[in-house]
C-alpha cells in the first residue's frame, strides 16, 4: 500500500516515524542514482553519492523548512552539493597527483577483474560478519531486503510483524552494519 503522504509531510513525519523517511527514500532513490549517473563516469561514484545524498537527508529531515521549498527540491540541493564537493576533490586530487608527477598505471582487463574479485570476496566477508553480529531479527530483515530484495509487506510477513515494524528492523539493521562496517574501515 502506497503511503498518500506528500514528500513534505514524510520529512516532517521522520523524526517521530522511522518508516516516513524509507518511503521518502523510496520515492527518490532511483532519481537521484539517475542525477549522479549522468553527471558522473563512475557508477559506484553515482552510487556512493547517492547514498551520501539520502544519508545527509535522513541526517537533516529535523531541519527541513517547507517555507523555504519543497522536499525534492530540498533533496536535488542536497545532491548538487554533494556532486559539487566531489568535482572539487577530484580536482584537487587530480592537481596534487600533477604537482608531484604520478602518473597513472595503466593496467589490463584480467589484472582489474582479479582485483574485483579479491575486493568484493573480501567484503563479502566483511558483510556477512557484521550481519551475524546483528540481534537475529534485524539480520533476517536485513538479508531479506536488501539481498532478496523483498517488499516490505512480504518481510513483514516473514518475520510476523507490521510493515512499519519491518522497515525499523531494516533501518535499524542497515545502520547497525553501516556502524560496524564504518569503523572497520577507519581501524581496518
Amino acid at each position: 500500500m502506497t503511503d498518500q503522504r506528500s514528500d513534505d509531510m514524510l520529512l516532517a513525519d521522520t523524526v517521530s516515524d522511522p518508516e516516513a523517511f524509507g518511503e521518502f527514500f523510496d520515492r527518490h532513490y532511483d532519481d537521484i542514482l539517475r542525477f549522479f549517473a549522468a553527471r558522473v563516469r563512475s557508477p559506484e561514484s553515482a552510487a556512493d553519492l547517492c547514498a551520501e545524498t539520502l544519508a545527509a537527508a535522513l541526517q537533516g529531515a529535523r531541519g527541513f523548512d517547507p517555507a523555504r521549498g519543497g522536499a525534492r527540491q530540498w533533496l536535488f540541493g542536497i545532491a548538487r552539493h554533494k556532486l559539487s564537493h566531489y568535482w572539487r576533490e577530484l580536482r584537487v586530487s587530480r592537481e596534487a597527483r600533477d604537482r608531484l608527477g604520478i602518473t597513472d598505471i595503466p593496467v589490463d582487463d584480467e589484472t582489474v577483474r582479479a582485483m574485483a574479485r579479491v575486493e568484493i570476496q573480501a567484503d563479502r566477508t566483511r558483510v556477512v560478519e557484521a550481519l551475524d553480529g546483528l540481534p537475529r531479527d534485524q539480520a533476517q530483515a536485513v538479508r531479506l531486503r536488501v539481498v532478496e530484495e523483498l517488499d516490505y509487506a512480504v518481510i513483514a510477513e516473514s518475520l510476523c510483524c507490521n510493515e512499519g515494524a519491518a522497515r525499523v528492523k531494516v533501518h535499524r539493521g542497515l545502520r547497525r552494519l553501516e556502524l560496524v562496517l564504518g569503523s572497520a574501515d577507519t581501524h581496518g
